[in-house]
């Protein structure tokens, strides 16, 4: 399998192209004194290995926009760490899903030195090799690449590589100093991406600490009058409702007759706790038979199927396109801020509370009716109008940050093909 041809323009600091080597990635692993090491079989890590507290230990689900996501993570005790020390991670090692969803990896950093590779992962690790990790890694990002790999795949429904076809991966190198250029300059507009994501985050956990301490712990009503609910003592003059009353369960789709040309299109495998991580655009004659929930601005989407992994995100400013899958329920509030209905749904409790009405044995899930039946603290509309006041300014920033990252990722996929073809001079 030939890898993706570069053009010799001449460029790169007086570095041909034609001076690119073309490389398996075993060989370059054996080069290195590296290799590809598939993490441990279920044999070897029983899902009651599992435990609330311990080492992070790095599976398909966690791979996540060619990061590693903590989100849900599975951790594994001290002793079992150690008994499986072969699958240990170091930055610079590349983690690849080898099931499900080919072309989902991630490059190890410094953070997640001496994490686990978990079940359903590979391990590339090129040990002293003259290459740069990263470039690896974004040179396997390309979609002509995944294209290619997925073509070596095993296995019709649920596509499978092991380690004889990453080995065989063919790679296409320019110099080591022209690599580390081309890395370096994708790499700071990931960099700034992270940055926002991280602020991002801490705006998040802002409004949900302020939920938290005026309607959990009820902070600044303490010395008023409590009375007795079916969600224990609240503020006087509260109320507590049904879902239903306060919002609309899913309220618009996709109609017969008017579909749309393309879409945007936000899967459920693409959201986990309180954040969209890919959107992808597509031709809606082409798109899944899922494809068909609306959403505007304010809308809150939760995945039905396990909700336990919090699957959920709110809406702002969405673009007309944007279109969610028929596996999230759409809860659009009507009566009460989207502020406080965000939060008040991203509760832990929330979650439980879905939790315990999912059917199913694989795929335990919800149906819009226990929405609706879902109780609802409802203070009095002045307080819901303060709360709304203090926290839509930090879902206005995080949105303005979300979209400077859509526009960083264009640039950086704009240049990705064109540095690693040799058709731009790092």
């Amino acid at each position: 399998m030939e890898p993706p041809a570069a053009r010799d323009f001449g460029g790169f600091g007086g570095v041909g192209v034609s001076e690119w080597r073309e490389v398996t990635i075993g060989e370059l692993c054996e080069e290195g004194g590296g290799n590809v090491q598939t993490g441990p079989f279920g044999s070897q890590l029983k899902a009651s290995a599992y435990v609330p507290n311990g080492i992070p230990t790095v599976m398909p689900a966690n791979l996540v926009d060619f990061r590693i996501s903590e989100e849900g993570i599975a951790r594994i005790s001290r002793e079992d760490h150690q008994r499986l020390s072969k699958h240990h991670l170091r930055p610079g090692d590349i983690v690849y899903g080898r099931r499900g969803e080919i072309g989902r990896h991630a490059l190890v950093t410094e953070k997640e030195n001496g994490w686990l590779c978990g079940t359903g992962c590979l391990r590339i690790r090129f040990g002293d090799a003259e290459v740069e990790p990263r470039y690896v890694s974004y040179y396997l990002r390309q979609p002509e690449v995944i294209q290619m790999i997925l073509g070596m795949a095993v296995g019709t429904t649920m596509p499978n590589l092991n380690t004889t076809i990453v080995k065989s991966i063919p790679l296409r190198l320019p110099p080591l100093p022209v690599q580390r250029r081309i890395a370096q300059i994708l790499g700071r507009l990931d960099d700034k991406i992270e940055v926002n994501r991280r602020i991002n985050r801490t705006l998040e956990a802002m409004a949900r600490a302020l939920y938290r301490h005026w309607f959990v712990d009820f902070g600044p009503f303490q010395d008023g009058e409590f009375v007795e609910s079916e969600l224990g003592l609240i503020p006087k003059g509260w109320e507590v409702k049904k879902l239903e009353n306060v919002a609309l369960i899913n309220p618009a789709n996709i109609r017969k007759g008017q579909e749309p040309k393309w879409i945007k299109y936000v899967d459920i495998s693409s959201v986990s706790d309180g954040i969209i991580n890919q959107v992808k655009p597509m031709v809606f004659a082409e798109a899944p038979s899922r494809a068909r929930r609306l959403v505007s601005h304010g809308d809150i989407i939760w995945s039905a199927v396990r909700p336990e992994r919090r699957a959920f995100s709110l809406i702002v400013h969405p673009d007309p396109e944007l279109v969610v899958s028929t596996g999230f329920v759409v809860v659009r509030p009507v009566e009460i801020p989207y502020s406080y209905l965000y939060t008040t749904l991203a509760t832990q409790k929330f979650t439980d509370w879905l939790a315990a009405r999912a059917t199913g044995a694989a795929y335990p899930a919800v149906k819009g009716s226990d929405f609706k039946n879902a109780p609802i603290l409802v203070p009095e509309q002045d307080v819901l109008s303060r709360f709304h006041r203090l926290t839509m300014p930090l879902f206005e920033q995080r949105y303005i940050l979300l979209r400077e990252n859509r526009q960083l990722a264009a640039i950086r996929d704009y240049l990705l093909p064109k540095l690693l073809s040799g058709d731009a001079e790092p």
